[in-house]
């Protein structure tokens, strides 16, 4: 039987996205519902590399608005970047 969980990851990835966005966090695919808080808020989100993020010091974490719980990458709901953050 799939899981929402695996069945969510799956119809994602066919429309194009990388995970999910949420306020302050994002998760990857691979990785979904990784945070705490509730899913039911979250949008699909594109990955963007933090080696290239517009955001001050984007794998601390308290920097960059869709930080993704240091794994390298930032998950946002724009395929575009965000707007950097002094």
């Amino acid at each position: 039987m799939t899981t929402l969980q695996t069945y969510l990851a799956a119809k994602l990835a066919e429309d194009g996205y990388s995970g999910l966005a949420g306020e302050n966090c994002g998760c990857t695919l691979e990785d979904l519902f990784a945070c705490d808080g509730p899913a039911g808020d979250c949008v699909p989100g594109y990955r963007h590399e933090c080696a290239e993020c517009p955001h001050v010091n984007c794998n601390d974490g308290d920097s960059c608005p869709v930080e993704d719980g240091g794994t390298g990458c930032c998950i946002s709901a724009s395929k575009d970047w965000p707007e950097a953050t002094e």
